[in-house]
């Protein structure tokens, strides 16, 4: 006699290796970017481009990332993700395939544009295509894949930067095309995409989790351009900024690796603060710790002084990403299009944070941090009062 409610072990096997397949999808995409995010710049430099056109040059990824996120998002939803996480694996392949072979840095501008092009494709596509695919809740699936690409981040760098000074500045390019390409080969091949209807469980907890009252949007979407603005002008800022304070180009690499180190452990404790604190509370908190700690690179002064400040923001940064990726991916239909909104908030953030925060540099070195540490004042502010107000939190 047939027993027909034995397990599917076999699928079962099948979606374990595509959830594999998916986290190393998202580190060696990620691993990818992070190789040309360092090149380019240096590459720029090398081909005798002027301080405006390296800043052109990071502003056309940037002004794409804000803007294409969402639309691409929306495409996900209707043409599948499978189809454009190969489309920009292609895309970004190619276009460091084309920046080996540029000796005018004016051309750098368009071609970053197209490679930022790719990552507004890949990442709202991979991020619903995990949760859709998933048989884990939508935080633990999502805690695995911040960490994936956060590991990513610490490490691309520093390989990059190794490349150049063994091999050439080129070097670079050819690593990130063999990466992109084989991606682009492989996923259509291993990945399955379906939709499939989760445990009775996660529904109800993604029905209660899906409860976009105007409060809980509002914390969100603040929190993301919180974090992102900062984000901005640490990444693309600070490093200038303290270098002028006498600290070698190896101490600069060391604090901003301490702060991709902090943004991982964060990956790996968000889930616990939240069941401690409720995920309003983890927004809260990283307002508070944003405006603190921006005051604390302003006037830290030395290596080490900086250190803790920055070590914080990192800290911020992981824990507020995400809590709020996870609220944006609470739901179970139009993924996409969520995901693609809240990388499209990330790019907005980071843009603006970078252009405002160098605007404002002319004036004082120290302006960009005291200003995010009034921006911070000012979300945390706004929260307390969406909380009292709406009786928000979640």
């Amino acid at each position: 006699m047939l027993n027909f409610d034995m397990p599917d072990i076999d699928g079962n096997a099948k979606t374990e290796r595509q959830e594999a397949f998916l986290y190393l999808l998202t580190f060696a995409g990620q691993f990818s970017m992070s190789i040309l995010s360092i090149t380019v710049p240096i590459y720029a430099y090398i081909l005798g481009a002027s301080p405006i056109l390296i800043g052109l040059i990071g502003g056309a990824g940037s002004l794409v990332y804000s803007l294409m996120p969402l639309l691409f998002g929306i495409l996900s939803d209707k043409l599948g993700r499978k189809k454009l996480i190969v489309i920009s694996m292609i895309l970004h392949g190619s276009s460091a395939a084309f920046y080996r072979g540029v000796a005018n840095p004016v051309l750098l501008v368009p071609l970053r544009a197209v490679e930022w092009s790719a990552a507004a494709s890949f990442w709202p596509s991979i991020e619903a295509l995990i949760v859709d695919s998933s048989r884990k809740p939508v935080a633990k699936a999502i805690k695995i894949f911040n960490v994936s690409w956060g590991s990513a981040v610490v490490i691309g760098p520093f390989i990059a930067g190794s490349l150049i000074s063994v091999f050439n500045p080129r070097f670079p390019f050819l690593v990130a095309f063999c990466i992109s390409i084989t991606l682009g080969i492989l996923s259509p091949m291993i990945i399955r995409e379906e939709r499939r209807i989760k445990q009775l469980e996660e529904k109800e907890e993604v029905k209660r989790e899906r409860r976009k009252a105007h409060g809980e949007l509002l914390f969100t979407a603040s929190s993301i351009l919180l974090f992102s603005f900062a984000g901005g002008i640490i990444y693309n800022l600070f490093p200038a900024f303290a270098v002028s304070l006498a600290i070698t180009p190896f101490e600069v690499g060391v604090l901003i690796l301490m702060v991709g180190l902090a943004r991982v452990v964060a990956f790996f404790e968000a889930e616990s603060i939240e069941r401690k604190v409720s995920k309003s509370g983890v927004f809260i908190l990283g307002s508070i710790i944003v405006s603190v700690s921006s005051l604390g690179v302003a006037y830290g002064g030395s290596i080490l002084f900086l250190l803790p400040p920055l070590t914080l923001l990192g800290f911020a940064f992981g824990m507020s990403y995400a809590t709020a990726i996870s609220c944006m991916l609470a739901g179970g239909e139009r993924r996409g299009s969520a995901a693609g909104a809240f990388e499209s908030m990330l790019g907005i953030g980071y843009f603006m944070g970078s252009i405002i925060g160098g605007a404002i540099a002319e004036l004082s070195q120290t302006a960009p941090y005291i200003l995010a540490s009034a921006l911070g004042c000012l979300v945390f502010t706004a929260q307390l009062i969406i909380t009292y107000r709406w009786r928000t939190k979640f």
